[in-house]
Order: structure tokens, then sequence, then C-alpha cells
């Protein structure tokens, strides 16, 4: 089981932690008590920079955490930290990336410190691609985590250490991130469980952002129209053959018979077929949930009344592969096949 190394915050005036605003998102729960005072941190597609586009095809706060900074210069490019990651602008080549933070931690002096406090192993010798990729191998539970994010190479990067064993933790340190697999119980997972480490976080404890940067905004009007983002950069929906982060629903018993848009009668206890409004009839995806890593194979054999952020709307059996169905909605990514 996956866990999500961030709060989730209940304000007392009974207002949203978070909600739209014009060309992105405001977020007060990483906020502090300034979050008390409405204050928090957005992001943003203004001037031109699409923090927020990012931000939303990685898989939003719950792939990168919360926001923590405004916007601030580092190494001469403008930047923005979340809990689990630093993005940052490249107008020379047009897109967003992310910094390769377990890097600049180094640069900054604090690899013991994350040693002793963190559990963070020291970056090993430089080795090629190929040997880091095998490294991969080394932990089942922190791979199915890697490759269940929406795009693995650009959120975590590749791995700057073998998988060690410290303390409590299985731990892997890559570029851009750091996963661990719990043997004991801890405060915010128990024994089996895995976590992705809040490096934006550490960054922030080691005085590695601006001051300035770190001070919440006053918040900004509530958008009028809470339209969802497309994760694609003309921002028309996803590609036909794209790999896209999103929301997988289901749909059960009260279309159980009903045919479906390919002719068949719909069956909520086939796990293989799914509804979907971006790809065509018969293309078959690779559903992941990145909490698990788990994965299933469908075929498009249906249209649905929903818009992204929902990507699928899956059979109840498909679905209740996945997660309870209880549920009713989970984060995926969701990837063409064959």
């Amino acid at each position: 089981m996956f866990v999500l190394a961030q709060p989730t915050l209940v304000l007392a005036d009974g207002a949203a932690a978070d909600y739209p605003i014009e060309n992105g998102h405001f977020y007060r729960e990483a906020a502090g008590d300034a979050a008390k005072q409405g204050r928090g941190f957005g992001i943003s597609d203004d001037d031109g920079v699409p923090f927020w586009s990012e931000f939303s095809r990685l898989g939003g706060a719950d792939a990168l955490g919360y926001p923590i900074s405004r916007r601030f210069y580092l190494d001469g490019f403008l930047c923005q930290a979340t809990q689990r990651a630093i993005m940052q602008w490249r107008p020379a080549d047009g897109r967003v990336e992310l910094v390769n933070v377990m890097e600049y931690l180094s640069r900054l002096g604090a690899d013991q410190q994350l040693a002793q406090k963190r559990l963070v192993p020291l970056p090993a010798p430089p080795v090629d691609d190929g040997t880091r990729r095998i490294w991969l191998e080394g932990d089942l539970r922190i791979k199915r985590v890697y490759e269940g994010a929406a795009d693995p190479e650009a959120v975590f990067g590749l791995p700057l250490s073998p998988v060690q064993r410290i303390g409590p933790a299985t731990v892997m340190r890559f570029q851009r991130g750091v996963i661990y697999a719990w043997s004991a119980p801890q405060p915010w997972a128990g024994p089996g469980q895995v976590s992705v480490a809040n490096v934006g976080d550490f960054v922030k404890e080691v005085h590695g952002i601006p001051a300035a940067a770190l001070e919440p905004e006053a918040p900004p009007p509530v958008r009028q129209i809470q339209a969802a983002p497309a994760p694609s950069a003309d921002r028309g929906g996803p590609r036909p053959d794209e790999r896209v982060a999103g929301v997988a629903t289901y749909y059960g018993d009260e279309f159980q018979g009903a045919p479906m848009a390919n002719g068949e009668p719909f069956d909520m206890w086939d796990p293989t077929t799914a509804a979907s409004n971006t790809y065509p009839l018969g293309a078959r995806l690779k559903v992941t949930r990145v909490a698990t890593g788990d994965s299933i194979v469908v075929r498009v054999a249906d249209r649905g009344a929903f818009r992204y952020p929902i990507v699928v709307d899956l059979s109840y059996a498909a679905f209740a592969r996945l997660a309870d169905p209880a549920e009713g909605a989970i984060r995926v990514t969701v990837q063409p096949i064959g």
C-alpha cells in the first residue's frame, strides 16, 4: 500500500482549503498558521509559464504534494517549489522541468544530515544509466510506485543509489525524490507500506529556497468557471496516443445489459471493458493506480457523459481490481498499448 506523506488541512472557518483561480489553482494546505487568514500559494500558467499545466500533467498534489513557495529564481531560472518537487521554467526549450532536487541537496552539503535525520542513502559513485535502471529491480514495492507515476523519469529521475536497508526502511534515492518501503510502523505509514519523501521540504529545511518565496500569499479571487485543465500543451485534452494522469471512475448495475457504443451489451462483471471519450473504440489501455502501482489492461468499448480529469470509466469488475468500489474514484495514469 502506498501512503501520501502530506497533511490534509481542515479549516476552522469551513472554507475550502484549495480552489481554482484564473489560470491555475490556489492551495492553503502547506501554508501553516497563515492558512487561517486565507493565505497560501497559487500555481498558475501566468506570464506564459505553464507551472499549473505541468503540475496537473504529472498528477497534481497527489504526486508532487502541495505548493510550499511562490515563484523564485534558482541558478538563473524561474522556479516554484512543492512538497515533493521544484518546478523550473526552461524558456529556451519552452517547457517546465523538475529540478534534480537530490543533486541540488548534495550541492548544498546536506547529504550527511539527510542520511542521519531522513534515512536517505548517500549518492553512489557515477554509473551508466543502464545500471541505474537495473537498480530499480532491487525492491518490487519501490519499483511499482516509481512506475505508477504519470511520467516516472520526469517525476523521480533515475536512481542515485541502489536499494539500501536503513533502520526501519528499505530506501532508494533518485535524482528528484526518495522512496521508502517500511518494515516497522511509522506515524505516517504502517509496516509493508511505501511512502514518497517530501524532498521539496528537505530543500526548505536547509534554506535552499529564498525566505521571501516561502511567505504565503494573500488569497486571489475564486475563479467563476471551474473547468479542469487538460494535460496537453494545447489544452484541448489528451491526444489519443498520450499517456496521461487523471481520474478513473466506474459504472455498474444501473447500466447492466445496456448496449455500449460498440454495440455489445454492457457487463459490469467483465474486468476488461471501459468507457472513454478520449481514446478510440477498441483501443487497449493500461490503467495504473498511482497510489499502489497496480495495473490492469482494458479495452475501450463505450463512451460516457464525463470529461477530463476523468480519463476512463471502468466496469465495476475492472475498478474492483484496483480499489474498493466504495472509493468511487481513484487517481490513475492511462497508457495506450499495442
